[in-house]
């Protein structure tokens, strides 16, 4: 299967490698949200372990649609990218996994989903350099 591409803004090009996207509240099968129950969703949520270790970014701003109710949906992306800073040509690429909660994605694909969390994250600031 063929990678997707997101071109930021800024003219950067962003390779999907993997994304995930699940209901935040999928295991409650009774009862409303409440802060404990957010504060045990947000200690345990993260990307799928088939991706292996990453370097990981927790977006946490903007996460609550109420007082008591974290948006309804949980995404995670792992992407990579050209090399940064990388004056001595020793890198293959760099990569991040980002995690955030969302809106549902109602007539958007992968791609939007994604780009609109990218437009304001600062990647040259998180990412980490790899060699393959």
């Amino acid at each position: 299967m063929r990678n997707l591409i997101i071109t930021l803004s800024t003219g950067k090009i962003i390779t999907i490698e993997g994304f995930n996207m699940t209901p935040t509240y999928s295991g409650l099968i009774s009862g409303k949200p409440n802060e404990e129950l957010n504060d045990e969703i947000l200690k345990r949520t993260s990307y799928p372990s088939e991706w292996g270790e990453r370097k990981v970014v927790y977006k946490q701003a903007n996460i609550k649609i109420s007082e008591t109710e974290l948006k309804p949906f949980t995404y995670s992306a792992w992407l990579t990218s050209k090399p940064v800073n990388d004056k001595k040509n020793q890198f293959d690429g760099s990569s991040i996994v980002m995690v955030w909660y969302g809106n549902e994605p109602i007539n958007k694909s992968i791609q939007e989903i994604i780009k609109f969390e990218l437009e304001s994250f600062n990647w040259n600031s998180h990412c980490e350099n790899f060699v393959y």
